[in-house]
């Protein structure tokens, strides 16, 4: 399968993303579970973009 891991250095705040790519898989599917997983162990921010989203469907309904 893949091989994954996100390091963030309090330092700099720089975040280093190592990616192993699998057959089958696009670096953009990679890309996206990477920040999915990523927005889901911040809160603060999955609220915040989950509160965009509801503004933004209530504008274009």
């Amino acid at each position: 399968m893949e091989s994954k891991s996100v390091k963030i250095s309090k330092a700099t705040h720089k975040k280093v993303v190592i990616i192993t790519l699998v057959p089958g898989m696009t670096q953009q599917n990679l890309f996206d579970e990477a920040l999915e997983e990523y927005i889901e162990k911040r809160p603060k921010l999955k609220k915040l973009i989950d509160d965009a989203q509801e503004v933004w469907n209530r504008k274009i309904l």
